[in-house]
């Protein structure tokens, strides 16, 4: 369940994230030496394996907007790492030079006593002085759960990473949806759910600054079980948006309400209904969204919604005034099939990305795609990242994926990818600019994870300004972190 180039040009100061839900416990990766739950990363992890092939990554685009919004800036040299699965960033001896640089530090392993035996939300945000934070929710037995946060600064790759955490009481499950945002400053914002008993519960606000000692829980709402959660920071004035996606119910349909706590009150107002209308009987992940600010301080979100339970759309909306303004539907205005699973976006100057999984009614295999306009009253283009990807269900695609964009206005993405019905891969890719020119490449992140469910495995994104990215990921074998250091 991204997603925040943090460039003047390419800002939306928020965090990347994607929510997941049933990651099963699984033996540990071959390779994969686990360490003690309140030890830092211990460095980079094996992870053997081969992988299916893979549709060509780095196919020349030239019709990007994104690149004559931010100039003719070439970006720095850089080559794909996918070969074989050779040169899979969770790989500690890679065969293409300058793949080196390129890592996966193990955060928690789930096969330590007392630790949490799946996830159920994960989200990464990296604050102005370079710390990064990793919030996950994880179960710890049957209708429990702990908040945990892991933070760190990953200047060089034997960085050390201190664990931040609250235990639940019983038969409470505290953390639920988390989410993690920074704004201008070192600290880090969260909201999260204290559900009891599976029924629902307070969201609740509260910061992590730089000395890593919370403060104050604030409550800003309270629903019913299966929340999704959203959070952003304003960088003009620090004030904090927080979204909260009400399930329906068997009378009362489904909803996205948001509350604004500006920094000068540092009280949660008055909600604002973002969306209405989410069907009780609507596909899967019906009520995913994102919110983020832009550098004025406008704030702008996506969300996925299904009206009925054969159809899907993603629409983009934006916030004026207080109010939510009418949103727009960006693809599958026909409602042929299921649109906007795991949607994220971002802006570029004006022009909006936004990024999702789409599988047409008669199709049996879905599609990543970025869709790209600049008004409201534009078709959008779309950009089809990714297909053939393995959708037996009629109600999938359920995999994950984040958005971000660097400073020089290129985009950069991450997703989950199947090979087979059970295994899956993690891919990471990103635009390049040269003499104008603009294409993608596509890296290995990781390969032959257990997938048993399409939402086994979860991720999350962030980039900074100079197009370093920073990715957590979640499998039934614990909590990653990879990255490069080569940005």
């Amino acid at each position: 369940m991204r997603y925040l180039g943090l460039g003047a040009l390419a800002s939306f100061v928020a965090v990347s994230f994607v929510a997941c839900s049933g990651l099963r416990q699984a033996d540990p990766e071959p390779d994969a030496a686990l360490p003690d739950g309140e030890a830092p990363p211990d460095g980079a992890i094996l992870e053997d394996g081969a992988v299916a092939p893979l549709p060509d990554g780095a196919k020349p685009d030239t019709s990007r907007p994104d690149a004559a919004d931010t100039g003719s800036t070439d970006s720095p040299a850089d080559v794909a790492c996918v070969g074989a699965a050779q040169d899979a960033w969770s790989r500690t001896t890679k065969i293409t030079p300058g793949c080196a640089d390129r890592r996966v530090f193990l955060l928690e392993g789930w096969a330590t006593g007392g630790l949490p035996y799946f996830a159920r939300a994960l989200s990464i945000a990296r604050a102005s002085n370079g710390r990064v934070g990793v919030a996950v929710n994880g179960e710890t037995g049957p209708e429990e759960g702990t908040l945990r946060i892991r933070t760190f600064t990953p200047t060089t790759a034997t960085f050390a990473s201190q664990l931040v955490k609250i235990d639940p009481l019983n038969f409470e499950n505290v953390g639920a949806g988390v989410r993690i945002a920074s704004g201008n400053d070192d600290t880090f914002h969260l909201v999260y759910q204290r559900d009891s008993g599976m029924a629902g519960g307070p969201v609740m606000y509260r910061r992590l600054p730089a000395n890593n000692t919370f403060t104050a829980e604030q409550q800003l709402a309270s629903v019913g079980y299966n929340t999704r959660l959203g959070l952003a920071v304003s960088p003009a004035n620090s004030d904090v948006l927080a979204t909260v996606y009400t399930p329906p119910t068997a009378t009362v349909p489904g909803k996205i309400d948001s509350y604004l706590r500006p920094d000068a009150t540092q009280t949660f107002g008055t909600p604002a209904t973002m969306q209405g209308s989410f069907a009780r009987d609507g596909v899967s992940g019906n009520g995913q969204h994102v919110i983020r600010f832009d550098p004025t301080g406008a704030a702008r979100g996506v969300y996925h919604l299904s009206q009925t339970f054969s159809s899907a759309v993603p629409r983009f909306i934006e916030l004026a005034g207080g109010l939510w303004r009418m949103p727009k539907t960006v693809d599958n205005n026909t409602l042929d099939g299921m649109s906007g699973y795991s949607v994220d976006f971002v802006m570029v100057g004006q022009t909006k990305h936004v990024a999702y999984y789409a599988r047409k009614f008669s199709a049996t295999t879905a599609e990543l795609r970025i869709a790209t306009f600049v008004s409201e009253s534009d078709t959008p283009t779309y950009d089809i990242r990714d297909q053939g990807i393995l959708s037996p269900d009629p109600t999938s695609p359920q995999y994950a994926l984040a958005l971000g964009a660097d400073g020089l206005g290129l985009l950069h993405l991450v997703h989950v990818r199947p090979t087979s019905a059970t295994k899956c891969t993690i891919l990471y890719s990103r635009q390049t600019r040269k003499a104008g020119v603009v294409r993608w490449l596509e890296d290995l992140v990781a390969a032959d994870l257990d997938c048993q469910e399409p939402n086994d495995v979860a991720v999350a994104m962030t980039v900074d300004g100079g197009g370093r990215p920073h990715i957590a990921y979640a499998t039934a074998s614990g909590v990653y972190y990879a990255t490069r250091f080569d940005r």
